[in-house]
């Protein structure tokens, strides 16, 4: 009878649609042909129309709409059927319910519409009504449970496929975990269902990751199946199963001790005699063969450095700077790029370094296990120094195998904070703490090694050290003529100053605008170096001018001075070779410059707090620095010079990297 196939509680008809879902032994539901009411004949004698109606006002009355019904029953949703016409007239027949909140019941003699009980309608000529049986209203408490099964039905589906083209059953499983037998489900059941979360291996060969379904990583791409389950997404991958072992991977990995003993813990040795071996980084080992890459290289190498970035102007300079030092300490260095693009979208050529450098594209020798790979790398190299420089892959290699890398090299890690540990959220924030007990740690200011020291000094292999810039130094009788066509220049100045402006790639040109506006009888002139990208004509101020540093020598008594507004390691170092042409420098009043120069050396604009503080102050620092005569002039920029020849000349630098790293020691 209808009425009894239709009197179950929302719950009873909710469980027998999940057991239709999960395929119980019944099986899913026969599919049932979509009956539209506008191709039937009215069934009894009500006038239906009428009835649809009343039926409408009864449900919208109590705030019960055709969501529910739409989201259970996918088929009239994609069929566009009025879902209460549909309802009323088939989906009652077919087994279907309409709202969690409702119940269908026979109608008698008695039955007469309530708040609680719908008008009456029929279903094959017997008379039906709604009771509103509960008043809950969350529907994602009813419909959550049956997107779930739902879910798991196609994940055990796309799982089965995925252990069947892979070989792999369910044996393992069960003997592994006794329990499964008891448990009453079948494997692959209770594995998405309960292994999963509670961290059971499926099988050895089945090697899973679980991450956020809006996460992804290049590496996952290779995945055999995906299985999305609520919010997580879950990746499977098949780990060849092996009949022998290649000697020469055996050879590598018995080489990998060195730096990675936990190799021995599972007898290294007796892998070739074992039944079955799964080695999940096994392809990687045959396609990257250390001894292979090390003899293309042709020699022998004194330090590796591992570097990510050989395009930009700053960071090159740092990592050239080293292998130039390393050089004339005897090093040979191998430069290894790490981190950047396959597809070689890294902004431009890289620059040349100096010294004498062999350089190797690691993301394109090596595709997998670059950081183990790399840690194998430097153990068949064996350099007296490795230096990482702003490298994640570099720094991950000593954070894991540091114990074992520290004891073939002396390590050692450079990161570009400025002394804002750890709130400015780069490298240095991220690793620095991880590496400190087994490399040495260098960054670019004094104020970031204290920082450091006092948040991993007890733990840290030494203390923290600040790296100098290295700066090439003007030749003194150059620096003697540059100096008198500057007095002679000033003396001969009327009104208006020529000042040159230099920005970091990026940070834009608001301030310059706002302090050029201030003062109209002054020329601000734009300075771009050699391989910085020019900026576009329209974001600059009225009347300036971009000017190469060619520009720069030809003019430089010309110039009254050189602005940089913007704190940066890069605005440093620029302040240091401008000091090379005996221009006055204006710094803002930032760590960073005052590292380098001190107030003898520059003009350091203060801000006072009034209006803009920062148009405010540069415009009294340009102010004070037109104010001076010939001989201040004259020996705020001899200063400048000096300084920089006394702690960032190829001397002093070289003395420097070589007590910090050590090399005097032994």
């Amino acid at each position: 009878m209808v009425g009894e196939a239709t009197t179950d509680s929302p719950r009873g008809a909710l469980a027998r649609v999940r057991r239709a879902l999960r395929g119980g032994e019944d099986g899913p539901p026969p599919a049932v042909p979509v009956r539209d009411d506008a191709h039937e004949e009215e069934t009894g004698g009500d006038d239906f129309a009428d009835v649809l109606a009343s039926v409408s006002a009864f449900l919208t009355g109590r705030d019960i709409d055709a969501e529910f019904y739409l989201a259970l029953n996918v088929d009239i949703r994609r069929a566009g059927i009025d879902p209460l016409g549909h309802y009323l007239r088939f989906g009652i027949a077919e087994g279907r319910i309409f709202h969690p909140a409702l119940s269908v019941e026979p109608a008698d003699g008695s039955t007469d519409p309530s708040e609680d009980v719908s008008p009456v309608f029929r279903v094959d000529g017997d008379p039906f009504v709604l009771r509103i049986v509960d008043e809950r209203r969350d529907l994602d408490a009813y419909l959550g449970p049956l997107n779930r099964d739902e879910e798991l039905r196609m994940a055990s589906v796309r799982f089965r496929e995925f252990l069947s083209e892979s070989g792999i059953d369910a044996t393992y499983y069960m003997a592994a975990h006794p329990d499964i037998g008891r448990s009453g489900l079948e494997p692959v059941e209770h594995y998405l269902r309960h292994g999963i979360p509670e961290g059971r291996l499926f099988h050895p060969r089945a090697r899973l990751v679980v991450s956020p379904a809006d996460q992804d990583q290049p590496e996952w791409e290779d995945a055999d199946v995906v299985l999305r389950i609520g919010t997580n997404d879950y990746r499977f991958f098949t780990l060849p199963l092996l009949e022998a072992v290649a000697d020469t991977v055996i050879d590598q990995a018995r080489d990998q001790w060195t730096h990675e003993p936990s190799l021995f813990a599972f007898g290294l040795p007796a892998v070739q005699h074992l039944r079955m071996v799964v080695a999940g980084n096994y392809p990687a080992r045959l396609e990257f063969d250390v001894g292979e890459l090390l003899g293309h290289l042709d020699g022998s190498f004194g330090a590796v450095v591992v570097a990510s970035d050989l395009t930009g102007e700053y960071s090159a300079r740092r990592v050239s700077d080293l292998t130039w030092a390393l050089a004339r300490l005897g090093m040979r260095t191998l430069v290894v790029r790490t981190d950047t693009p396959v597809e070689d979208d890294r902004g431009g050529p890289d620059r040349a370094l100096d010294g004498d450098v062999v350089v190797v594209d690691w993301d394109r020798v090596c595709r997998v296990n670059r950081v183990t790979m790399l840690a194998r790398l430097v153990n068949a190299v064996k350099p007296e120094v490795m230096l990482v420089v702003d490298a994640p892959t570099g720094f991950e290699a000593v954070v894991e195998l540091g114990v074992g890398l520290s004891s073939v090299t002396r390590l050692a890690c450079v990161y570009p904070s400025t002394g804002n540990l750890p709130q400015d959220g780069g490298s240095a924030a991220r690793y620095a703490g991880l590496t400190a007990p087994y490399a040495r740690t260098f960054v670019t200011t004094r104020a970031g090694a204290g920082v450091m020291d006092d948040l991993w000094g007890p733990a840290a292999r030494s203390a923290a050290r600040a790296l100098p810039q290295r700066v090439p130094l003007a030749d003194e009788t150059v620096l003697r003529v540059r100096l008198e066509d500057r007095m002679e220049q000033m003396a001969q100045r009327a009104d208006g100053r020529h000042w040159l402006w230099w920005s970091p790639p990026g940070s834009g040109y608001a301030l310059l605008e706002r302090v050029a506006g201030a003062r109209p009888a002054d020329r601000f002139d734009v300075l771009v170096r050699d391989g910085d990208e020019r900026p576009v004509r329209d974001s600059l101020p009225v009347g300036v001018r971009c000017v190469g540093p060619d520009d720069v020598a030809a003019s430089v008594a010309e110039i009254d001075g050189i602005v940089l507004a913007h704190p940066s390691a890069g605005s440093a170092r620029m302040a240091l070779e401008m000091s090379q042409y005996l221009v006055p420098l204006v710094l803002s009043d930032a760590e960073v410059f005052r590292e380098v120069l001190d107030p003898g050396a520059a003009v350091f604009a203060r801000p006072d707090g009034v209006g803009d503080e920062s148009e405010v102050a540069l415009s009294d620092a340009l102010d004070h620095l037109a104010g001076l005569g010939p001989d201040e002039v004259g020996n705020l920029v001899s200063t400048a010079w000096s300084l920089v020849r006394d702690r960032h000349s190829d001397e002093a630098y070289l003395v420097e990297l070589s007590g910090a790293l050590g090399l005097g020691d032994d």
